[in-house]
C-alpha cells in the first residue's frame, strides 16, 4: 500500500452501530450553551481591545461599523471552534478519538492563537494603554511561535497522506517567514526593506502552495472516501471560514478608504 492509500485514522469501538461510521457525539444543546457562552466572553473582550479583531490582530483603518462587524464575526468563529475543540477532547479522553485527524490540528491552532491573541491584547489594554503598539509586539510572535511549533511538528509526526503534509510544511516556512520579515523591519537587522517585502512576497508564495496542498489533500481525502468525523470537517470550516473573513475584510476596508468620484 502506497502512502497515500490511506486507512481511516479511527476505529469506531464496537459499541457504534456501524461499523461505517465513527462513533462522534452529535452536537446537542449543551454544545450551543458553550458556544454562546464563549461568544459572548469573546465579544467582551473584542469591546475590551477596541479596534481590533479578537485574535488580536488590528483592522486597517476606516468605517467604525466594519469593524465592529468584522469583530463581532470573528468571535462568532473562534467561539465555535472553541466548542468544537471542548467536544473533541472530551471524545479523546472517552477513547473515541485514537490520533487527531488534519482538520484538528487545525481547530487546536486556531483555538490556541485566537485565545492567545485575545488575552495578550486584553492584557495590552489594562496595563500598557500608552504603547499599545510595542507592548503588543512580543504577543505577536508568541501567536507566530505557537503556529511555528503546531505546523512543523504536524508536518513531521502527521500519519498522514503526502498532501496533508505539504499543506502543514508549507504553512510552517510562511509563519517562519513571516516572523523573520517582521523582525527585519522592527529591529533593521540583516535585511533591507526591499530584502523584507521579498521575504513576504516569499512567506506569501509559500502560504499559497500550502493553501493548493491544502485543497488537493481534501480531494484526496473525498476521492478515496477517507472515513473523517465531522470535528475534522469542522477544522476545516473554520480554516476556510477565517480565510475568508480576513479577505473579505480587507477588500470592504480597501473599498470604503477609496475616495468616491
Amino acid at each position: 500500500m502506497s502512502q497515500d492509500e490511506l486507512e481511516p485514522l479511527s476505529s469506531p469501538p464496537e459499541s457504534c452501530p456501524s461499523a461505517q461510521q465513527l462513533c462522534m457525539p452529535q452536537f446537542g444543546i449543551i454544545h450551543l450553551l458553550i458556544w454562546t457562552a464563549a461568544t459572548a466572553v469573546l465579544l467582551k473582550a473584542q469591546l475590551a481591545m477596541g479596534v481590533t479583531t479578537p485574535a488580536g490582530a488590528t483592522i486597517p483603518t476606516g468605517p467604525h461599523w466594519i469593524s465592529q462587524l468584522s469583530g463581532a464575526s470573528c468571535a462568532i468563529l473562534l467561539g465555535a471552534a472553541v466548542t468544537a475543540l471542548y467536544i473533541l477532547v472530551r471524545s479523546r479522553m472517552d477513547g473515541m478519538v485514537p490520533r487527531f485527524q488534519p482538520g484538528h490540528w487545525i481547530l487546536i491552532n486556531h483555538v490556541s492563537t485566537g485565545l492567545l491573541g485575545t488575552a495578550w491584547w486584553v492584557g495590552c489594554r489594562l496595563l500598557w494603554t500608552d504603547d499599545l503598539l510595542n507592548a503588543s509586539v512580543p504577543g505577536a510572535y508568541l501567536r507566530l511561535g505557537v503556529s511555528l511549533f503546531l505546523y512543523g511538528f504536524v508536518a513531521i509526526r502527521l500519519d498522514d497522506t503526502r498532501w496533508w503534509r505539504t499543506a502543514f510544511g508549507m504553512y510552517a516556512v510562511s509563519t517562519l517567514l513571516s516572523g523573520i520579515s517582521i523582525s527585519s523591519l522592527l529591529f533593521s537587522i540583516g535585511a533591507s526593506p526591499v530584502g523584507a517585502a521579498m521575504l513576504v512576497i516569499l512567506s506569501g508564495l509559500c502560504a499559497i502552495v500550502g493553501f493548493v496542498a491544502f485543497l488537493g489533500a481534501i480531494i484526496g481525502d473525498l476521492r478515496r472516501k477517507t472515513r473523517r468525523d465531522w470535528l475534522h470537517w469542522m477544522g476545516i470550516a473554520v480554516a476556510v471560514a477565517g480565510f475568508t473573513l480576513w479577505v473579505a475584510t480587507g477588500l470592504l476596508q480597501a473599498m470604503m478608504m477609496v475616495p468616491m468620484r
